[in-house]
């Protein structure tokens, strides 16, 4: 009867120590859940964050952080790509770290099936939005130049301007040199620009 005892003991002191260590985590984990569900992605993505972290060695509160982080983030880069904002970086960012989510969680438990095919989607959401990313970075590479080749033409167009203008103040320095008057000097240049027109 007295080694039963010591064995009770022993459990129930095995139990409160368990219990007491992993409850604050298991808190936080149910308050990103419930902050899920309310539809605040970054007070959710922050609550699962901190108890992912704090999950110590309990294998079912890491796995169910994980998934339930790389859900949040998936629905975070959905929200922000459909949204007013359409920040595709952003959403990829997002995207990436929803992979990385799942990535821990399918470690924690291998033969997860939603697990498997959640990653399997983020995946293949990743790589749309990196084509589309680099879609968009090759638009505007071109806008780009195109802005810069009309830039540069109008520059020729002032140099080929200010080239003219110094052939022109030399041709009325002959003219000039040559005793014609001003009046017939401005209604040379008048014809000149005329024939160009």
């Amino acid at each position: 009867w007295k080694g039963s005892r010591v064995k009770a003991l022993l459990v129930l002191l095995l139990i409160a120590a368990c219990g007491g260590e992993y409850r604050p985590a298991r808190e936080t984990y149910n308050e990103g859940v419930a902050a899920l569900a309310g539809g605040d992605q970054e007070k959710a993505e922050k609550l699962l964050v901190d108890a992912r972290s704090a999950a110590g060695v309990d294998p079912e509160l890491r796995f169910r952080a994980a998934f339930d982080l790389g859900g949040a983030c998936a629905r975070h880069a959905m929200k922000i790509r459909a949204g007013q904002e359409d920040d595709l970086p952003k959403a990829l960012e997002l995207a990436q770290q929803s992979v990385s989510w799942f990535n821990d969680a399918q470690r924690l438990r291998k033969d997860d099936g939603p697990t498997k095919s959640n990653l399997a989607i983020m995946r293949a959401r990743v790589q749309a939005l990196s084509d589309e990313l680099r879609k968009s970075e090759a638009k505007l590479e071109a806008r780009l130049e195109a802005a810069i080749k009309d830039q540069r033409e109008v520059l020729d167009e002032e140099a080929a301007g200010r080239e003219q203008q110094g052939l022109a103040r030399m041709y009325l320095m002959e003219l000039g040199r040559e005793g014609m008057s001003l009046q017939v000097v401005l209604t040379h240049f008048d014809l000149q620009a005329e024939r160009k027109l």
